[in-house]
Protein backbone atom coordinates (compact mmCIF):
# COMPACT_ATOMS: atom_id res chain seq x y z
CA UNK A 1 0.00 0.00 0.00
CA UNK A 2 1.26 3.44 -0.90
CA UNK A 3 1.60 6.05 1.81
CA UNK A 4 1.89 9.80 1.31
CA UNK A 5 5.70 9.70 1.17
CA UNK A 6 5.69 7.07 -1.55
CA UNK A 7 3.18 9.00 -3.62
CA UNK A 8 5.25 12.18 -3.35
CA UNK A 9 8.37 10.30 -4.38
CA UNK A 10 6.59 8.86 -7.43
CA UNK A 11 5.29 12.30 -8.41
CA UNK A 12 8.77 13.80 -8.05
CA UNK A 13 10.27 11.04 -10.18
CA UNK A 14 7.63 11.56 -12.87
CA UNK A 15 8.28 15.31 -12.94
CA UNK A 16 12.03 14.72 -13.19
CA UNK A 17 11.47 12.34 -16.09
CA UNK A 18 9.26 14.92 -17.79
CA UNK A 19 11.97 17.58 -17.41
CA UNK A 20 14.54 15.20 -18.90
CA UNK A 21 12.31 14.52 -21.90
CA UNK A 22 11.77 18.27 -22.38
CA UNK A 23 15.53 18.84 -22.44
CA UNK A 24 16.02 16.07 -24.99
CA UNK A 25 13.20 17.53 -27.08
CA UNK A 26 15.06 20.85 -27.22
CA UNK A 27 18.06 19.08 -28.69
CA UNK A 28 15.96 17.18 -31.21
CA UNK A 29 13.65 20.04 -32.25
CA UNK A 30 16.27 22.75 -32.63
CA UNK A 31 16.34 26.52 -32.11
CA UNK A 32 12.58 27.02 -31.95
CA UNK A 33 12.36 24.65 -29.01
CA UNK A 34 15.18 26.45 -27.21
CA UNK A 35 13.31 29.73 -27.62
CA UNK A 36 10.01 28.17 -26.49
CA UNK A 37 11.61 26.70 -23.37
CA UNK A 38 13.13 30.07 -22.47
CA UNK A 39 16.80 29.28 -23.07
CA UNK A 40 17.36 32.72 -24.54
CA UNK A 41 18.11 34.15 -27.93
CA UNK A 42 21.88 33.76 -27.54
CA UNK A 43 21.52 30.01 -26.98
CA UNK A 44 19.08 29.65 -29.89
CA UNK A 45 21.47 31.49 -32.22
CA UNK A 46 24.31 29.21 -31.13
CA UNK A 47 22.18 26.19 -32.07
CA UNK A 48 21.37 27.75 -35.44
CA UNK A 49 25.07 28.30 -36.05
CA UNK A 50 25.75 24.61 -35.43
CA UNK A 51 27.63 25.01 -32.18
CA UNK A 52 27.89 21.80 -30.15
CA UNK A 53 28.13 23.70 -26.87
CA UNK A 54 24.39 24.28 -26.29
Amino acid sequence: MLNASSILLIVAAALSALAAVAHLACIALGPAAYRFMGAGERMARAVEAGSIRP
